[in-house]
């Protein structure tokens, strides 16, 4: 064992590996780090609430039906025994994070090749909205890791090998992934479309394929116990959507138009062209010869549909659900972006490698992953520091509230999760109208 793993790291490619993940962990740890006492937004805070609701504090009682319900519910548990400090919740999200990293390289290594796999977790570790998110007590740092692992599972257990045990691991993280965060429904609809372009009616007459959807179902089936419990309405978080959102009365057109237009600042001028190119390069034999891949795909292409897949529907219906624009709702669209992009470097550098020196394409190919890095890295360092003591006016007022009233006392305030959480005072939401402001004073 440890000869193998010294010959393991004698590799070069493997070093780089080493060397890639460990500076992605290294980055997480160090925001961590600096912001491990910063106050909590909106969103952190009702979660931590509903949290302390399932253990049967009057707090808080009225929350969107869109709230997933799996990470209060753990927040509850760790409460529970003792572990239920905001330190503590933020290194779950560290590790989460980082296990994504390693998830990325592992999926995309299966699927591809060791090269894409690298540069696509290179991608990842220094993306902005990644890094930002992961020292947020929010889901949108999470949730990718779980499509990852999913994912994951699906090639080893259908796509390489027929491995029925890895292929219901697969439906059961992916089923984690909807209890955490209902947009990773998505996931599932890219294996359902994926399944039947590949197996077409196979997909009904298959015990495997029953067996993948029984077990996503039973694993997701707390939620509709909770919803019931809390809401008397099993299905009320399916309409709900995410955020504020509603999927029936959602505004497609508005959000579509909104994401498009803010999606290139994501990238950057150098990665999205990147990401044009290859999106052309990776894609262009498949989307030419549809109806043969249609008809019966090879191995290759078949990953290269569900690569497809993963990248559109995932967008098109994760804005269908979305009450208002929020970078952080398709974090999942941009795992397959990055593998994508690394996949149509891999493929560059393997053309041009057959004519050009290999030093000077793999000095080219590192400039490019440098300026990229270093455009992601410095947005990641300018927001997350701004932001770092958003709302600080607000947990100092409520912790001076908490030590300076009595517990029957209420507040009257527009920031109502935040200071229900550091005050831990009921509330009432500042009314919009002068006239409705007195009636709740005279109250």
């Amino acid at each position: 064992m440890i000869n193998k793993t010294k010959e393991w790291i004698k590799d070069r490619q493997n070093q780089v590996l080493l060397t890639v993940i460990g500076f992605g962990i290294l980055l997480r740890l160090y925001y961590l780090i600096i912001t491990s006492n910063q106050p909590l937004w909106w969103d952190e805070a009702e979660y931590i609430l509903i949290g302390k609701f399932f253990l049967g504090s009057d707090l808080i009682k009225d929350f969107i039906a869109s709230r997933p319900l799996l990470l209060p519910v753990i927040w509850a548990s760790l409460i529970k025994i003792g572990l239920g400090s905001e330190i503590v919740f933020r290194i779950l999200e560290f590790i989460a994070s980082s296990l994504g990293l390693i998830f990325m390289y592992l999926t995309a290594k299966e699927l591809f090749n060791k090269e894409t796999a690298t540069i696509s977790t290179l991608l990842l570790s220094v993306f902005y909205l990644h890094l930002f998110y992961s020292s947020r007590l929010l889901l949108d740092s999470i949730a990718p890791t779980f499509w990852l692992i999913s994912i994951y599972f699906f090639t080893k257990g259908y796509l390489l090998k027929k491995h029925n045990k890895k292929f219901y691991l697969s439906a059961f993280f992916g089923a984690i992934g909807v209890f955490l965060y209902n947009q990773t429904i998505a996931l599932f609809l890219v294996y359902l479309i994926f399944l039947l372009l590949v197996e077409k009616l196979n997909i009904f007459k298959e015990k495997r394929f029953y067996i993948f959807g029984l077990i996503a179902l039973i694993t997701f089936s707390p939620n509709f116990v909770l919803n019931k419990q809390i809401f008397n309405k099993s299905f009320e978080f399916i309409t709900a959507g995410i955020s504020t959102g509603n999927i029936i009365a959602a505004d497609y057109s508005g959000n579509l138009k909104i994401f498009t237009t803010y999606f290139p600042n994501y990238l950057g001028n150098i990665l999205l062209i990147v990401f044009l190119i290859s999106l052309a390069i990776v894609f262009y034999k498949i989307l030419l010869g549809i109806d043969l891949v249609i008809k019966k795909p090879n191995e290759e292409q078949k990953k290269e549909l569900l690569l497809l897949l993963w990248l559109i529907i995932p967008f098109f219906s994760i804005i269908k659900i979305v009450g208002h624009f929020e970078d952080r709702y398709i974090m999942p669209v941009f795992i397959p972006i990055f593998i994508i992009s690394a996949l149509g470097l891999y493929k560059i550098k393997e053309y041009f490698t057959k004519s050009i020196d290999k030093s000077v394409v793999y000095g080219i190919l590192i400039v490019i992953l440098v300026l990229v890095s270093f455009f992601q890295l410095k947005t990641a360092d300018n927001i997350i520091k701004f932001k770092k003591d958003s709302f600080s006016e607000i947990k100092d007022s409520g912790q001076w509230i908490k030590e300076n009233s009595y517990p029957a006392d209420t507040i009257i305030t527009g920031s109502s999760p935040m200071m229900l959480y550091y005050s831990e005072r009921k509330i009432i939401p500042l009314p919009a109208a002068e006239d409705e402001f007195n009636k709740v004073i005279e109250k």
